[in-house]
């Protein structure tokens, strides 16, 4: 869908800014999502695409590069990484997030790595991606639910197979305000 009519369409991105101010504000200094790690890609992985695309229109006018908290939203997803497709398992979020089907999108960890420069988070949505591109070999019907994603993963994916895949594979993760503690005996 368009919107021809400027005025209605401002209004409209302003409303959707004002909407992700109220949604950031909610988070706590953690960067934590006290719903488990399985929402992530709705939540911070949703977030990062709608800066993205602000980002894009604006020629780089808004931009988020300096927002500790939001940072700390992306790099939530590599704290609660076990290892593979595991992922602690708190609050509704399951043990085995279903990473071959686009649980949590390389692509978006990818976002996050490239506006704060983060090399941890870039190598890690290689490695997500080559998890991916496992599931995509094995099982051939790895189909993207929404044009976006097929869109957002198709860029994203040439740039990441020039990266070396790796998790950051913290041996310890504290999540203060969310009153999460992870050790990973590896």
């Amino acid at each position: 869908m368009t919107i021809d009519d400027t005025t209605l369409r401002n209004e409209l991105i302003i409303k959707l800014i004002h909407s992700s101010d109220f949604y950031i504000n909610f988070y706590s200094d953690d960067g934590g999502c006290d719903e488990g790690p399985g929402y992530w890609v709705h939540g911070a992985g949703r977030l990062i695409q709608f800066m993205d695309l602000l980002s894009q229109v604006s020629n780089g006018v808004l931009s988020w590069s300096t927002n500790e908290l939001i940072h700390r939203m992306g790099t939530y997803i590599y704290k609660v990484h076990i290892d593979g497709k595991k992922f602690v398992n708190f609050a509704d979020s399951s043990l085995e997030g279903d990473v071959a089907y686009e649980q949590y999108y390389p692509f978006s960890v990818f976002k996050y790595g490239q506006l704060f420069n983060d090399t941890k988070m870039i190598q890690f949505a290689s490695y997500l991606n080559a998890l991916n591109d496992e599931g995509r070999d094995k099982f051939l019907i790895y189909k993207p639910s929404k044009l976006s994603v097929f869109v957002y993963e198709s860029e994203a994916n040439e740039k990441l197979k020039s990266v070396t895949p790796k998790a950051p594979q913290l041996s310890e993760s504290w999540l203060q305000n969310l009153q999460v503690i992870i050790y990973n005996y590896y």
